[in-house]
């Protein structure tokens, strides 16, 4: 890995060679959001390396209990996949779903006067069972 930074200052960690092969199945899973050509969903894959590289994911599993899974290490090499590419999709898969997901935005609950008139319905049906 690397460091670098960009046109604006900012570090990042940049994968080396061998690292984009380790990424290979991620990129794949990025390619096939990317039907349109989209530049941000390019970028996916690097942000995930440079949060990796900065501990930033804290998955509720490691990759010493994926590994231990023999079930799911058993299909993965029947299918003829890659062990180590495999867990790094679903790391990403994983991180990417919790970053855009729950940690998206905040909601508020509603006024009351918003409850208020969402329960109408509720009630009208109540009524009318």
């Amino acid at each position: 890995m690397s460091i670098r930074t960009d046109d604006l200052g900012f570090v990042f960690y940049e994968a080396d060679e061998q690292e984009e092969k380790e990424l290979e199945y991620v990129y794949a899973i990025t390619d096939s959001w990317n039907y349109m050509g989209d530049e941000v969903i390019d970028t996916f894959p690097r942000r995930f390396w440079d949060r990796v590289c900065q501990e930033k994911i804290k998955a509720p599993f490691t990759k010493e209990m994926f590994l231990q899974e023999t079930d799911i290490i058993a299909t993965i090499k029947g299918f003829g996949l890659d062990v180590n590419k495999f867990w790094w999709a679903v790391l990403f898969v994983y991180d990417w779903s919790i970053e855009k997901f729950t940690k998206c935005f905040w909601v508020k609950l509603p006024p009351k006067s918003l409850t208020k008139i969402i329960s109408v319905p509720l009630k009208w049906d109540e009524l009318n069972n």
